[in-house]
Order: C-alpha cells, then sequence, then structure tokens
C-alpha cells in the first residue's frame, strides 16, 4: 500500500476512535457557555451532570481540559458508595482516556464500571461502556478481546430491546474485522449498521458507518461505491449545517481522488475543506489541510504554490506547537525546495525534520523503557510470591517427614528393618533427583550463555546499523551539502557570462559525479526510503542502482505481501538482501539474479538466487557475509541456509516466523 493511500485510510478512521456510542449529543459554544454560566448556582448533582456534558463536548478537541472536568466531578462522588454517579465518573473518564490514546487506563476504568451493579434503566451507559472497552482492546491490537466486549454489549442491546444503539455496536465489530482482514464478516457488519441506521435514522452514527465502509472499499480498491458514501454523507451534512462533518467528508474525498491521480478534483474537495476549517474549525484541521493541498501541487508540478500551502501548514503547525503533525510538513518542505533545486533551504528543511524525528523516537524510547522497568518490577514481585509459596510447601513437607521419623522410631527394633528399607529408598530418590537438578542447572547455564550470545550480537547489530545512520546523515547533510553547493555555484560561475573554461567545466562535472557518489554511499549505509516507502520500495530502490551501475540483471518479485513491518525486522530483511547482492556482484560473476519475498500464513519467506559461478559449500560457508546474514537471521528467530554448486549458481533461503509484533502499529 502506498503512501498516499495510508494517509486516506487514516482520514477516513478518524472517527472512529471519538464515537463511542450513538446517543452522544454535542453541545454548541454557546450551550456550553449557558452551561457554565449556570455552574455556581446549582446543587451538587446538577454540577455534576454539567460537568459530564462539558468533558464529553470537547472530548476530541481537547483531551486533557476534558480530563480535568472530569476530575472536578470526582470531587462530587463518593467512592465508598456505588451508584450511578461512581458508575457515570468511570465510564466517561474511560472515554476521555481513549481520546489521550491512554488505552490501558482507558481499560481499567472501563472494567470497574461494568463490575457496578445497575438498574437496567440505565442500559444506555453500560451498553457505552462495553463499546469503551472494546476500543480499547481495538487500539491494543487484542481483537479477540475487543470482539467479546462489543458481542457483551449487542447481548445486552438484544435483552432490553435497545434497537437503536444496535447499529453503533455493528459498526465496531466490523471495525473488528476489517482490521483482522477477514473481508466478508467486516462488510457484513458494516451493511448491518447501515441498514439498522436507515431505520432509525441516526445521522451522525449515520455518518461514521458510510465513512467507515468507505474505507474498507478503498482497501478492496471498489473506490466507485467509496465515493458514493462520502457524496451522502456530504449531502447530509449540507441539510444540517454540521461543518465538522462536512470537512472530514471533503477532505476524504479530496484524498479520494488524489489517490486515483484526479488531482484537479481532488484539489476542488480539499479547498472546500480548508475554507470551512478556516471559518468554522480548529487551527489543526486547516493545518491538515494546508499540507495536503500543498502534496496535491506538488503532484501537478505547482512548485510555487505547493510551497504556498505547506508554508502556512508550517506556520500553523510550529504555532500549535503539535510536533506529530509538524513533523510530515517539514520533510514536505524539503522536498518541494529540492524540486526546485534550492537545496540550501532543502538540506534547512530536512536537517529541521530529522532532529524533530529523533526527539519523538528519543521520547517514545524513554516510554518503552519505563514500561519494561515496571514490567520487570512486576514479574520479579511475582517470582518472589512464587519462591515464597515454594520455600512454604518444603517446609511443609520436612516437617511431615520428621513426623514421620519420629513415628518409625517408636516402632524400635522391629520397625528397623523397614525404616532401613524407607531410607534407601528415600535416597536412591534423592540421587535421582540430583542428577535432575544438576542437568537442569546444566541445561539453564547453556541457555544463559546462548543469550549472552544473542545480547551481544544484538548490541553489535544495533551499534553498527546506529553508526550506519550517522555516518550516513553526516555525508549527505556535511559533505553531499557542500559538494551540491560547490556544484552550484561553479554551473553560475560558468554561465554567467564567462568564456566556456573547459577546467571548470570538467571540475564541474567531477564534483557532480562526487556528489552523486557521496548520496549513493549514503543510502547504502542508511536507506531512507525504508522509513518513508517501506520495505518493497527500499529494495527495488536499491536494485535500480545496482542494475544502472553493473551489467546484471535483478528481477525482484512479491507474492501476498503488503505487509508495514516494523523497523527491525524490515532492516534485517533489507541488510541481508543488500549483503547477498554485494557478495553476488563481487564473486559470483551472474548474469542475471532473481529474489522473491512473499508472506504465507505465519511465516515471512526471503530467497536470494544467482546464475553465477558458485563455489563449494564444503570449502567456503563462513565467508564474513554468509556469517553476517546468518547472524542476523538468527537473532529475530529465523532460519538461514545456502545451496550452491560450482558453474550452476547460489541460491539463499530465509525463513522467519510472522506474527502481529513485527507490524508497524496502525494510526488513527
Amino acid at each position: 500500500m502506498n503512501l498516499t493511500k495510508q494517509t486516506l485510510l487514516i482520514v477516513l478512521f478518524l472517527s472512529i476512535s471519538h464515537t463511542v456510542i450513538s446517543n452522544q449529543y454535542e453541545l454548541s459554544k454557546s450551550a456550553a457557555d449557558s452551561l457554565l454560566c449556570g455552574f455556581e448556582t446549582a446543587g451538587v448533582d446538577e454540577r455534576f451532570r454539567i460537568l459530564i456534558k462539558l468533558s464529553k463536548k470537547i472530548c476530541r478537541e481537547d483531551p486533557a481540559k476534558a480530563e480535568s472536568y472530569m476530575l472536578k466531578a470526582k470531587s462530587f462522588v463518593n467512592e465508598g458508595i456505588i451508584n450511578q454517579k461512581l458508575f457515570n465518573y468511570y465510564k466517561y473518564m474511560s472515554e476521555v482516556k481513549l481520546c489521550q490514546h491512554k488505552y490501558e487506563e482507558s481499560l481499567e476504568l472501563s472494567k470497574k464500571a461494568l463490575q457496578l451493579q445497575y438498574d437496567v434503566l440505565e442500559y444506555e451507559e453500560h451498553i457505552g461502556a462495553y463499546v469503551t472497552s472494546g476500543m480499547a482492546y481495538v487500539f491494543l491490537g487484542k481483537r479477540d478481546k475487543a470482539q467479546e466486549a462489543f458481542f457483551s454489549g449487542l447481548r445486552l442491546a438484544d435483552s432490553v430491546k435497545a434497537d437503536t444503539l444496535k447499529a453503533s455496536i455493528y459498526n465496531k465489530i466490523g471495525i473488528v474485522y476489517h482490521r483482522m482482514k477477514d473481508t466478508t464478516l467486516a462488510e457484513k457488519y458494516f451493511l448491518l449498521a447501515l441498514d439498522h441506521d436507515k431505520k432509525f435514522n441516526d445521522q451522525k452514527l449515520g455518518s461514521s458507518v458510510r465513512t467507515n465502509l468507505a474505507a474498507f472499499y478503498v482497501v478492496q480498491q471498489r473506490d466507485s461505491e467509496a465515493e458514493k458514501l462520502l457524496l451522502e454523507n456530504v449531502e447530509l451534512a449540507k441539510k444540517e449545517d454540521n461543518y465538522y462533518r462536512l470537512n472530514v467528508n471533503y477532505y476524504n474525498l479530496g484524498e479520494l481522488y488524489n489517490l486515483q491521480k484526479k488531482y484537479k478534483k481532488a484539489i476542488v474537495y480539499m479547498q472546500k475543506a480548508l475554507e470551512i476549517a478556516e471559518k468554522y474549525l480548529e487551527s489543526s484541521d486547516v493545518t491538515k489541510e494546508l499540507y495536503s493541498l500543498g502534496q496535491v501541487h506538488m503532484q501537478l508540478q505547482n512548485y510555487e504554490l505547493a510551497k504556498a500551502y505547506i508554508k502556512s501548514s508550517l506556520d500553523i503547525a510550529e504555532e500549535l506547537n503539535n510536533k506529530e503533525s509538524y513533523l510530515p510538513v517539514l520533510f514536505a518542505a524539503s522536498e518541494i525546495y529540492e524540486h526546485t533545486n534550492e537545496h540550501q533551504k532543502a538540506l534547512s528543511y530536512y536537517k529541521k525534520y530529522t532532529d524533530l524525528n529523533d526527539s519523538l523516537l528519543n521520547e517514545s524510547r524513554i516510554t518503552a523503557v519505563t514500561e519494561l522497568q515496571e514490567k520487570y518490577e512486576s514479574e520479579k514481585k511475582e517470582m518472589e510470591i512464587l519462591t515464597l509459596s515454594n520455600e512454604k510447601v518444603s517446609a511443609e513437607k520436612r516437617e511431615k517427614a520428621l513426623v514421620q521419623t519420629i513415628f518409625l522410631l517408636c516402632f524400635g527394633i522391629l520397625a528397623f528393618g523397614a525404616f532401613y528399607y524407607y531410607l534407601r529408598q528415600n535416597h536412591k530418590k534423592n540421587s535421582i533427583i540430583q542428577k535432575k537438578n544438576l542437568k537442569i542447572a546444566s541445561d539453564k547455564i547453556k541457555l544463559l550463555e546462548k543469550g549472552k550470545e544473542i545480547v551481544a550480537l544484538e548490541s553489535l547489530m544495533k551499534g553498527q546499523e546506529t553508526e550506519r545512520e550517522r555516518l550516513a546523515k553526516e555525508m549527505h547533510d556535511g559533505l553531499g551539502g557542500l559538494l551540491a553547493i560547490s556544484h552550484s555555484k561553479l554551473t553560475n560561475l560558468n554561465g554567467s557570462g564567462m568564456k566556456e573554461n573547459s577546467v571548470l567545466c570538467e571540475a564541474r562535472d567531477l564534483i557532480g559525479n562526487a556528489y552523486d557518489q557521496v548520496r549513493q554511499i549514503s543510502h547504502n549505509l542508511m536507506p531512507m526510503d525504508l522509513e518513508k516507502f517501506g520495505l518493497i520500495v527500499s529494495i527495488t530502490s536499491m536494485i535500480q542502482r545496482i542494475n544502472h551501475q553493473y551489467d546484471i540483471k535483478i528481477d525482484f518479485r512479491t507474492y501476498n505481501f503488503d505487509l508495514l513491518l516494523n523497523d527491525e525486522l524490515g532492516l534485517n530483511i533489507y541488510r541481508i538482501s543488500q549483503e547477498a547482492l554485494a557478495n553476488i556482484i563481487k564473486y559470483a560473476k551472474a548474469r542475471t539474479v532473481l529474489i522473491e519475498l512473499f508472506q504465507y500464513e505465519d511465516t515471512i519467506s526471503l530467497s536470494i538466487e544467482d546464475d553465477g559461478i558458485g563455489f563449494n559449500l564444503n570449502n567456503n560457508n563462513t565467508g564474513i557475509g554468509i556469517r553476517s546474514m546468518r547472524n542476523r537471521t538468527e537473532l529475530l528467530n529465523g532460519e538461514f541456509s545456502i545451496d550452491s554448486k560450482v558453474s550452476i549458481g547460489t541460491a539463499i533461503f530465509v525463513l522467519f516466523p510472522f506474527n502481529s509484533h513485527w507490524l508497524k502499529p496502525n494510526r488513527t
């Protein structure tokens, strides 16, 4: 899936994390002001109700402020008394945590709400708590748990005949199956949600369902059906004067047409979305529209217009101090100035982009380390409890054995033979146990040694990649920038009216060649395409460079492979491919190479075959290149094998076990 399509799907699923239950209502700004005006004169229960309403109203736009309202509401709740007020606090605070992307906290609060006793008259709120916990499970990647929560809500809705709420739950179940890539069930539940919506005419929920179904159709390449649903949303939003939904659907249509390369239609709808955002919505929405318009104009090579839109988007994003939205706009700015040959500005924006990206990565790593530390402490406490429990059991066994020994001694000489026999048997048993314990200890030592080797190898690989990244960045940003500027100055000097000078021309060409080589070395050290466009594009780009430079034909094929792998697995597959191609160019004298990459069930397979001179495996199976490929494979619990025959060629086969851990997390 390409970058544009990813952007479209992110936008289409914009409402998923915020549309928790269909009976949530929106308050206008004037209504919110009116509520605040009456707050001071209201009673305790009315103040609690006002704070809940205000929190729900701003949960999507300002989750931090929504949390502050809920914390004020908590002061009116006695957690020692189980009542509807305590339930409402847990339930709506869980929705706030969902909007803040704090999914574990949201889940815990939803569970607390569902553990309380409740009156059947409040069934709507309890169905909402099931749906909130289901959405938290979705974003935590626990889809089985999400299904269980949604179907619990569905059963409750059936039992109390709450048909108006079933459409919302059908919608969420469709989302889960869509993420599980079960297209049949996903479409079934989306259509059930749409059918229920038509019966009860809930426009807000209907818009969400049509948006999610449109996203599903885009993945299935059914663009005309997706377009029809989004246009229906536009007409309904116009009738209701709902500017937020009108903006979202104009923007979705613009991205859909951009994906179809209908750039003029894309600009028309994105411009409409921008006008609504500037007049009625938040600055963050304006930033998004400006960025998208800049991207479309760059596709049309309208670079001046593209620069204007991206510059406006940068200004607003910088003012909002939103790092996540600022990052892609910085990268787009560097690309546009690169296209207009303004290399100094391009380099400046790219440096800002890399610095900000590094900062975000560091924050992410700190969070991950904290979570691992907490997990380690928790596991450590569990191990201490288990050890104490085992010691208690052992003490009880020793005490029992002592009592039995005293009892046997009382029988005197008559019982001595039986006691002697018992001791013999016990000695044999202890001997067997001791041997088993020695074997277990030996196995543990071997495992620890193996673990140390893996940790050392992992540290070595990470150190190599860090150093490659540093060298690539210094060469590209430092030496590359200087060569680019020198080349530009020589070109300007030679074209400034002076008589053409062959020495200057030769120097200019040499500097140009040096700049190209620096860029190529930088790409080999750290493939920039890998993070931007993914594994398939990165390998394809590497192959194109090799085909251009050497007299060799490389054929790259993929089957059933549309995965967005995380950096660890994706980089190792890229490095293995890079090392294999380097060995083929250096030693194999091959004319053709075939690279195949595919995913089948729970396995990712990579094979690289050439028709070169081959070699004898018995004499040459421990070279640095082969060791490097084997180490990278075994580091990720994969299987590496190589087969070669003299005068026939060489084949390398790599298998990795596949699970959701290797995928990049979805963004919403």
